[in-house]
């Protein structure tokens, strides 16, 4: 059989063993040859600084998102008239008055909850407990907001309630 017959195969093929003898590449997967494979799964120490670098990192934002050592943090619930404080280290149930009616909410673990409230869709009882700094509910047709405070060094504390 010619070269011709068979589309030059053989001539490739034949070129391929002879580079390959004389140990040139003629794959186009010649970056990736054996010794290349094994000398590039070789753990540096930069690798390693590479990876302690990374870890350091994700365990300092987790930190910094989850909170590290928390300060007294306290909800501050708002009703257009009033306001009131509460401490998230004691469990509560309180009515809050608001525009259509009363908005119970709940603390407990550390959290604090809408958990009824008269407006009709009732979305923010689905909302969950917030615990953390900057976090908020809100019953808009009720008109009740929640937000977490931290407690600050000028009122030395938390109040239960002011209004």
């Amino acid at each position: 059989m010619s070269d011709e017959d068979n589309g030059g195969h053989e001539t490739y093929r034949g070129a391929c063993a002879a580079y390959a003898k004389r140990g040139i590449a003629t794959s186009p997967w010649h970056w990736y040859t054996s010794d290349m494979a094994a000398s590039s799964h070789k753990f540096r120490w930069g690798d390693a600084l590479l990876i302690g670098l990374a870890t350091v990192i994700v365990i300092l934002l987790t930190i910094n998102a989850y909170g590290g050592a928390s300060e007294q943090s306290y909800a501050l619930v708002r009703n257009g008239d009033s306001t009131w404080r509460f401490p998230l280290d004691k469990p509560l149930h309180a009515n809050i008055p608001g525009l259509m009616g009363d908005t119970v909410v709940h603390i407990s673990d550390g959290k604090i909850s809408i958990e009824d409230s008269p407006c009709p869709t009732k979305s923010c009882t689905t909302m969950g407990g917030i615990s953390r700094k900057g976090q908020w509910l809100v019953c808009m047709p009720n008109g009740v907001f929640i937000t977490i405070e931290g407690a600050s060094e000028e009122t030395g504390g938390v109040d239960d309630v002011s209004g």
